[in-house]
């Protein structure tokens, strides 16, 4: 039986056979003499056990007199520390192209390394790698600082020299290693500087994160004051008890997240403790905010699905000389009005509950309004409105979406507010008085048209006769009308009336002779 005793190497514990120690110990001295420099017999004795470690020997595991031969082989012989070759680790090829390995780079690291890791696995400046990932965090709103601290937390640190210039893509060789040391001899004033930067960052972001928790607070408070209001009012929910405690659970983890990243921030460390809380805080804060969402939008449609199943059509009631009607001033703001020319006269509303329209007649003239039982139906559900009735005159239109459909007439139309107004059917003529809002005849027949325009207003004709237009004496500065005919039959028959030189028009044509377009 052979002889067993222990050995540490690199502060690890081994079972080694006598033999087997004597040849290693003997190479250690060796490498002693020519190294001269305790930190680079450190880092290859932390190599001897990666080593040790690939050939399936671990802490307190047995090494014997092959592997101490392999190790040998492996690292090459102390004499090489005199001279400028390398002995490369593994295969031949390796030295050529060794591979590379991720690992974050706390050396050049100004905040977890995984930026400088990243930028050193690729072969890229840090500076583009840091700035990308600037530039995406504004562009996901945030999320790539969910991923930062997935990959801080997954990506190991490279703290041995094997590990730097694995990193590097360096062949790990005696030299390379003896050469690594002494290129950074004088990293103490680069690790000071770099724990300033650390520092000053760190700062930075504590505020940041103080800032954040202060504000996420006090939306939080604000948040659970207005939802307390709302309960109980028409705006309230079934589940508002559910709701408002998943808003202030998550308004709670922002609070926490930004107290975690304060005190990362203050203490220029993050530590894994700190990364997977604030990863934990993150996630509880995404599924209870979004949970919140869900029943919120669930209980918006149900809502919405009872509203619209609510609506409901029923007839108005006509005045009783509604056929001697010849003028009619619309008055349905946040209403959709259609009047059509029929012989059959009749009125539809088509609403909600409690929604209703009125015509009021006055001698020939006929007004026409809206009524609401609740305030708030005017912007839940938009009413529309049909009305058949007798051929008019002129209209006025203060409010509301309105259409008007003839076969064979002359109409005047006014509008008084900024809405718009549709006309189709067939006019001998239109006489159009716009004061605000659009009007678009493009749908109908007319022969002559006059049109009056205010500055800010549009209006859309179709294929017409005539066309005489006209805008006020004054108007403000820089405003303009704009005027678009699908034709016109002639430029003697366009008549264009501006009492003031400062009151623009854009008239556009697509056919007289050719497409045209120019500003009066």
């Amino acid at each position: 039986m052979k002889e067993v005793t222990r050995i540490h190497i690199a502060k690890v514990s081994y079972d080694i056979e006598i033999a087997a120690k004597k040849k290693l110990e003997s190479y250690i001295d060796a490498l002693t003499v020519y190294a001269e420099d305790e930190n680079v017999l450190e880092d290859i004795e932390i190599r001897i056990t990666e080593l040790l470690e690939q050939r399936g020997i671990k802490a307190n595991g047995m090494i014997g007199l092959e592997d101490v031969a392999s190790i040998r082989e492996t690292l090459g012989e102390p004499s090489y520390f005199s001279g400028e070759g390398d002995i490369a680790i593994g295969p031949e090829e390796d030295v050529v192209n060794p591979s590379r390995k991720l690992y974050r780079d706390i050396d050049r690291a100004v905040f977890g390394g995984v930026l400088s890791g990243i930028a050193n696995y690729f072969k890229i400046n840090a500076l583009w790698v840091r700035l990308a990932f600037i530039i995406l965090t504004f562009v996901s709103f945030g999320f790539m600082t969910l991923v930062y601290i997935v990959l801080w937390v997954a990506i190991p640190a490279a703290k041995t020299v094997t590990e730097k210039l694995q990193m590097r893509g360096e062949p790990v060789t005696l030299g390379t290693i003896r050469k690594y040391n002494e290129g950074h001899e004088g990293v103490d004033s680069t690790k000071e500087r770099l724990r300033l930067r650390r520092k000053g960052f760190g700062i930075f972001l504590g505020i940041i994160g103080v800032l954040g928790a202060i504000s996420s607070l006090f939306v939080t408070i604000a948040a659970a004051i207005a939802w307390r209001v709302a309960m109980g009012t028409e705006y309230s929910f079934k589940n508002d008890w559910i709701i408002f405690s998943l808003i202030i659970a998550s308004g709670a983890l922002l609070t926490a997240l930004g107290i975690v990243i304060a005190r990362s921030g203050f203490l220029a460390k993050l530590t894994k403790r700190s990364a997977i809380t604030g990863l934990v805080i993150v996630v509880g804060g995404i599924l209870t905010f979004s949970a919140a969402g869900a029943l919120v939008g669930y209980e918006v449609w149900q809502r919405e699905d009872t509203l619209r199943q609510s609506v409901k059509e029923h007839a108005i009631t006509l005045p009783v000389n509604f056929s001697e009607a010849k003028t009619l001033t619309v008055n349905a703001e946040y209403a959709t009005i259609e009047y059509r020319v029929s012989d059959d006269f009749r009125a539809t509303v088509m609403g909600l509950p409690g929604v209703n329209a009125t015509l009021k007649q006055e001698g020939n003239g006929v007004s026409l309004g809206m009524e609401y039982a609740r305030a708030g139906d005017a912007y839940r559900y938009q009413p529309s409105v049909i009305v058949y009735g007798p051929k008019l005159d002129s209209i006025v239109v203060n409010g509301g979406a309105f259409q008007y459909t003839a076969k064979s007439q002359d109409i005047e139309l006014t509008m008084a507010s900024n809405v718009q107004a549709s006309v189709f059917g067939a006019y001998g003529k239109l006489t159009a008085n716009l004061q605000e809002g659009t009007l678009n005849a493009e749908g109908a027949s007319i022969k002559n048209a006059t049109v009056t325009m205010q500055p800010d207003t549009t209006a859309t004709l179709g294929n017409i006769d005539s066309l005489e237009v006209s805008q006020p004496t004054a108007c403000p500065n820089d405003s303009q009308a704009r005027l678009l005919v699908e034709s016109i039959r002639s430029f003697r028959k366009l008549t264009i009336k501006i009492h003031a030189v400062w009151c623009r028009l854009g008239l556009y044509m697509k056919r007289i002779e050719r497409s045209t377009s120019r500003y009066y």
